[in-house]
């Protein structure tokens, strides 16, 4: 309902052409207009929508980002902390060779933007995700052999990338609303056009009653005429005249009844309008 939605948007309550916003403690009442130009200015402006959401989660990705780099970095001069077995140690410098080239490349993927725009987030957020696959990937894939002597710091890297796996899930949720928010500004677009359709429909049916109403007055005016002048024309016997004012009553009687008619028509289709504005309510 467009009211609801308007309410959810701007806050306050909608009545007519006005809707109620809330700012500062105080309410100001909207024109229609007005609630238009507002919303295309938030759809201008996507960032506005999780404005409150995505500066604290670039601070987590550029902290998250530095400690897995330096990490990696002490990872690749890291040497085993006491004696290895020669096939073990092999297979550990190779492992840790490729598990630090994945977890570099990841690194690279994300950088979080200084003054991001939506389409920056977008990207940032395809880019995490990406990232955050690397970095299970390297685990998986080179996790054990690097482990078994390189312990603490395998264990290490699978703790700060569950912890940008999660700042990546909670940076999609906050763009997903954002979209939806975005979604719900345009459907709030479409309702506001078929509301002021309606406002017009309604303004042509009632000019077109109030003509109607015009005309029956009048005819109602000639009626009264005519039934004077039969009843005149009845007591002073002139029967020509008399059929002839007949003749024209009852094409007046015809004429009401037509009119009454279409004004009937109007009503219900006035009532089929004021149903479908309440649904659109």
């Amino acid at each position: 309902m467009v009211l609801d939605r308007l309410k959810s948007i701007f806050g306050g309550e909608g009545k007519g052409k006005e809707v109620e916003e809330e700012r500062e403690g105080k309410r100001e009442k909207l024109s229609l207009e007005e609630v238009r130009k507002r919303i295309a200015d938030r759809k201008s402006h996507p960032l506005q929508e999780i404005e409150k959401d995505y500066h604290p989660l670039l601070e987590k990705v550029s902290n998250i980002r530095g400690k897995i780099e330096s990490l990696n970095k002490d990872l690749v001069g890291a040497e085993p902390g006491g004696e290895v077995h020669p096939n073990i140690y092999k297979s550990a410098e190779e492992g840790k060779r490729l598990l630090t080239d994945k977890v570099e490349r990841a690194v690279g993927k994300m950088k979080a933007p200084q003054d991001p725009t939506w389409k920056d987030l977008l990207d940032l957020n395809e880019s995490l995700q990406e990232a955050v696959n690397l970095l299970q990937n390297a685990r998986v894939s080179h996790g054990r052999q690097v482990g078994a002597v390189f312990e603490n710091e395998v264990s290490r890297l699978g703790r700060l990338a569950d912890s940008l796996q999660s700042v990546s899930g909670e940076l999609d949720d906050s763009l997903r609303k954002g979209k939806t928010r975005l979604g719900d500004l345009e459907e709030t677009m479409e309702k506001i056009k078929e509301r002021e359709n309606l406002l017009g429909r309604k303004n042509e049916l009632k000019e077109k009653l109030d003509e109607f109403r015009g005309k029956k007055a009048e005819v109602e005016g000639e009626l009264d005429k005519e039934r004077e002048s039969l009843a005149s024309l009845e007591k002073s016997e002139r029967f020509e005249e008399l059929e002839e004012v007949k003749d024209r009553i009852e094409k007046l009687t015809r004429k009401k009844e037509e009119i009454r008619k279409r004004i009937g028509s109007e009503l219900l289709r006035a009532k089929a309008l004021r149903v479908s504005w309440r649904t659109g309510l």
